[in-house]
């Protein structure tokens, strides 16, 4: 009787599109079992991952729906990581074994998974191909970490209105602006996303100003053809420039890149990076929209968002203190829970939102109110200040480094501890000079009102924090048991240089 194989070839990036990987595992396994006199069927999976088990590849998929039904006698790979890199894949091939006698057979040797030695190599092998997976996962997350933190732009798709190295395409950030603008005057994201599209205003309603500019998809797959073309290589398909997707708006309206943020990427979308002493990160590019538009845009999307009814989703900057106060314990920003406020390592603190937020916005109040409000207004006669943000960015990317050294185990916990106190020191006099020297943006309009207390007391919550966060730093102590209440003193306010009060 014939056996019936099949040939399983996989790569996980073709970067050409032409095959060439795929073609020599080909002609690998072929001068094997060629000769063998089997009647073998291909199963291609070309640029498909098999690092992550829910991610579908269509050829394996199917090969394995052939050999549950009887069609497939055995399976030839280049090696087993061709095959899976997921040690519970392995299991399900031990079980066909077992039930259906099939063989798996590999350029780099043949594995009777019938048999317990078999069972065991494969099991192995499976499970060294997933650990060098986990440990590349680790240091692409700890690199994009670091560039982060050192607020350089993120790796990967660049975003409209910038190239990859964070340079303004102006033609672009025009587009990105109008959006911000109109989003921010009333239209809904509807409204711009026919605006983008060029169609027709339904009757009665306004219409955004904003240019017909094709999908950021399309625009980046014509890229993508242009440097194929010049490098001699065939181009690619490319997806029609219409229509825009509601999602894609939103996703831009929400970006913090465009007010000049670093960003790491979340589980919920980009997040604004925070330093060790939950400052946010700048990054080393010109923002888009300035601070005030962005900030006013994310407020009407909560706002959106708590309409019944409407759809156009939420952020997390809902609560004063998310992600802004710190935890006494080990020094990390909070997460929001509901009603509380919550350390997210290892559930040091949890306090009432409510309490905690209103002490807070009293003691602004309080500073807002005092005469000496003066000095904190903008002082444009102090330069230097590109200088002084350059060098905080020099000793944040120093920590990371002895960071680094730290865990590699190049320097010893008393070399780490003492270049990581000298450079949080310099880092906290810096970010003091920066705030004496300049209290921009949002922060600085409310200091200029004519009721400083009553403008913060009115305006958004994504405001607040700005101003918050310009004035002070704010630790949460873990709650003594048998207390009941509210206890201011459980709240340690830290004020930035000049910006500490002058009397009570």
């Amino acid at each position: 009787m014939t056996t019936r194989a099949a040939l399983y070839l996989r790569v996980s990036l073709d970067a050409t599109g032409e095959h060439l990987a795929v073609d020599r595992q080909r002609d690998i396994c072929m001068s094997r079992f060629g000769d063998r006199g089997w009647e073998i069927t291909e199963y291609i999976d070309n640029s498909v991952s098999a690092s992550n088990a829910r991610k579908k590849r269509p050829a394996y998929d199917q090969m394995c729906a052939d050999v549950d039904v009887g069609k497939i006698d055995a399976v030839i790979c280049y090696n087993l990581d061709r095959l899976t890199r997921q040690p519970r894949q392995i299991e399900d091939w031990c079980d066909r074994a077992d039930k259906q006698g099939t063989l798996v057979y590999t350029a780099s040797g043949d594995f009777d998974l019938s048999t317990a030695q078999g069972r065991f190599t494969a099991r192995m092998i499976a499970g060294f191909a997933r650990a060098e997976v986990d440990q590349k996962s680790e240091r692409q997350v700890a690199a994009h970490q670091q560039r982060a933190r050192q607020g350089r732009p993120p790796k990967g798709i660049r975003p409209l209105g910038y190239t990859l190295t964070g340079e303004i395409i102006e033609t672009e950030a025009a587009v990105v602006r109008a959006m911000y603008r109109e989003y921010a005057a009333g239209h809904n994201v509807a409204a711009i996303r026919r605006a983008l599209d060029g169609e027709p205003v339904p009757a009665g309603q306004s219409v955004p100003d904003v240019p017909v500019t094709p999908r950021p998809t399309h625009i980046i797959q014509v890229e993508r053809n242009r440097r194929r073309r010049a490098e001699g290589r065939p181009e690619r398909p490319v997806t029609d420039p219409h229509p825009w997707y509601p999602m894609s708006v939103k996703r831009i309206l929400k970006n913090p890149r465009y007010a000049g943020y670093s960003v790491y990427p979340g589980d919920d979308g980009d997040r604004i990076v925070r330093d060790e002493a939950g400052q946010p990160v700048m990054g080393q590019w010109a923002p888009i929209v300035d601070e005030k538009t962005w900030w006013q845009v994310q407020q009407r999307l909560v706002d959106r968002a708590k309409t019944p009814g409407n759809r156009e989703g939420a952020t997390a900057q809902r609560h004063l203190g998310g992600g802004l106060y710190l935890c006494h314990a080990c020094g990390k920003p909070v997460i929001s829970r509901t009603t509380a406020y919550a350390c997210q390592t290892r559930g040091h603190v949890s306090r009432t939102m409510a309490g905690v937020d209103d002490y807070i916005r009293r003691v602004v109040e309080r500073r807002l109110s005092m005469p000496d409000l003066r000095n904190l207004l903008p002082r444009p006669d102090e330069d230097g200040l590109d200088d002084v943000r350059a060098e905080i960015r020099h000793q944040e990317a120093r920590l990371l480094r002895a960071r680094s050294d730290y865990m590699a185990e190049l320097i010893d916990g008393e070399l780490y501890r003492s270049i990581h106190d000298e450079a949080t020191a310099q880092i906290r006099a810096l970010n003091d000079r920066v705030t004496r020297s300049s209290v921009g943006g949002t922060t600085a309009e409310i200091i200029a009102a004519t009721d400083p207390a009553a403008a913060f007391r009115e305006a958004p919550v994504p405001v607040q924090r700005q101003v918050v966060d310009t004035l002070m730093t704010v630790t949460l102590r873990k709650h003594q048991s048998g207390r009941r209440g509210f206890d201011p003193s459980e709240v340690v306010i830290e004020w930035r240089g000049s910006v500490e009060p002058t009397r009570d």
